[in-house]
């Protein structure tokens, strides 16, 4: 992906990581590294209570002080969000569609946030190595947002879709290290492969393993997981990286990763409110309808039932109007 910048930033890591020895503090104590991650793999299956999530983020910090994370520079790249529209409702302002700030008591734990916490979670564009195995970012965006659709258990679903850009460039950690994604995403794999290569390139077999496995492991559980215990392990992991850079005094605003409502075909990003307030804004707005192909029911027309509305003074806090449903007669 052009828009994820890895370079510079990739060789700032590698200087740090051989400056401070941690090549030699992962070869020397390997073996409890691999102990304390077969105890985040347990923790899976345990309750999602203070103490697991507490045990979890500490083992996560430790291991994240060993092994340095890709950390991306974000610029120019599209970010879709997708919301659900009520019969016949139509949105008008930019919070309506953005993160959770008006109703934090109604927000559940997802799979990078907690109780009452708000978080951005979109959908990012790649080129991909066969476009006939592509979905748009704002059509994973829609089944993001309604599950419903991919078990096909309801009949007729409007979405507004956001499509929101950078103002100016911040930093991610890519954990988007799943072969299943990056077998769709060929740049994506090409600038992961070479972070490995040159992270691995002084330590022992083993040691280099363990990095392997380690990114692989949490890469394909943002895929696979969708129950309480793998939602709050990935928060943990979210949490533990913030507070990991932000003592190093390098900002992360967000995490990519695959998208599981599309089987790893997408691509997702979540962002802390802070980050999109400082550095997203919507740039347009557009309306889609999803409508479940009877009698079969075997997949869904998709098709837009708004004008596109551009923010063209990229205001901060942008407020439109839809004037019409666009329905074209022949969908009925």
């Amino acid at each position: 992906m052009e828009e994820i910048q890895s370079s510079e930033n990739k060789q700032l890591q590698m200087a740090l990581f051989k400056q401070r020895g941690l090549d030699a503090y992962l070869n020397r104590d390997l073996s409890k590294f691999q102990e304390r991650f077969e105890t985040l793999q347990l923790l899976l299956d345990k309750p999602a209570n203070n103490d697991n999530y507490e045990q979890a983020f500490s083992i996560f910090y430790d291991i994240i002080d060993a092994v340095p994370l890709l950390y991306n520079e974000l610029n120019g790249s599209d970010i879709f969000r997708a919301q659900t529209n009520r019969p016949n409702e139509l949105f008008d302002s930019q919070s309506r569609i953005s993160y959770n700030k008006t109703y934090p008591k109604l927000i559940a734990p997802g799979k990078f946030n907690v109780w009452y916490e708000p978080m951005f979670y979109g959908c990012l564009p790649y080129r991909p190595v066969n476009d006939n195995e592509y979905l748009p970012p704002y059509l994973t965006a829609t089944f993001e947002t309604c599950k419903e659709l991919k078990s096909r258990t309801i009949l007729l679903q409007d979405f507004t879709i956001g499509q929101w850009k950078n103002k100016s460039p911040f930093h991610v950690i890519n954990l988007c290290f799943d072969d299943f994604h990056l077998a769709h995403n060929y740049e994506l794999k090409r600038a992961n492969d070479e972070y490995v290569k040159d992270l691995t390139e002084n330590l022992s077999g083993p040691a280099g393993d363990f990095v392997h496995q380690l990114f692989k492991y949490y890469s394909e559980l943002c895929r696979t997981g969708s129950n309480e215990g793998s939602y709050y392990i990935l928060t943990a992991l979210f949490n533990a990286i913030r507070q990991y850079y932000g003592n190093e005094n390098a900002e992360v605003n967000g995490l990519i990763s695959c998208s599981a409502a599309t089987d790893g075909v997408g691509l997702n990003i979540v962002l802390t409110p802070e980050a999109v307030d400082k550095y997203l804004y919507l740039n347009a707005v557009l309306m889609y309808r999803f409508f479940l192909v009877l009698p079969e029911a075997l997949k869904y027309a998709a098709y837009p039932c708004s004008e596109i509305i551009l923010n063209h003074q990229q205001i901060d806090d942008f407020n439109f109007t839809f004037k019409e449903y666009l329905i074209p007669a022949e969908r009925f």
